[in-house]
């Protein structure tokens, strides 16, 4: 039986680095040589590996394909993962179902599994990263600034929601 993952849920230990405002930021370490069997989530999130070296599958990609840097996981899509040698730490920002309500339609590219090597994805993911491990009074504001400015070249509309 295909297990279903709530919110949060990764198969590692999570640290809680954001949540407000329909998006939750959890970094998790990963277990050596851990292999994930197949699963899928109830919200589309990205997934960033900060550290280590893990692969992904879904119908149509195999995991050893490539390892993953950063991938975006559609919600209700099945796949597994694996981390070889020691682990892996990786930093998810998950979209509940009140944020792409904000974004009306403007979700596309949350509706299909995707790898990204570089460009604005990339880029957001390392702000988000420096942002959560460095927190001050604002950070809220800086996080929202780095959603929109991605928001807006992928969905081809300005302004924020």
């Amino acid at each position: 039986m295909l297990r279903v993952l709530e919110p949060g849920d990764y198969f590692g230990t999570p640290t809680q680095r954001y949540r407000d405002d329909g998006i939750s930021i959890v970094e998790t370490d990963f277990a050596t040589d851990l292999v994930i069997p197949q699963h899928e989530h109830v919200n589309p999130f990205f997934c960033f590996v900060l550290d280590g070296r893990g692969t992904r599958s879904w119908p149509a990609r195999h995991g050893h394909d490539a390892p993953m840097s950063l991938t975006l996981f559609p919600a209700g899509l099945p796949h597994e993962n694996c981390w070889y040698g020691a682990g892996g730490k990786a930093l998810h920002v998950e979209f509940s179902s009140l944020w792409l309500q904000r974004l009306d339609g403007r979700t596309r590219i949350l509706d299909c599994p995707n790898d990204f090597a570089g460009g604005t994805p990339a880029s957001l993911m390392r702000r988000l990263v420096h942002e959560c491990r460095e927190q001050d009074s604002a950070t809220s504001l800086g996080l929202k600034a780095s959603y929109w400015s991605f928001w807006r070249p992928v969905s081809g509309r300005k302004g924020a929601p």
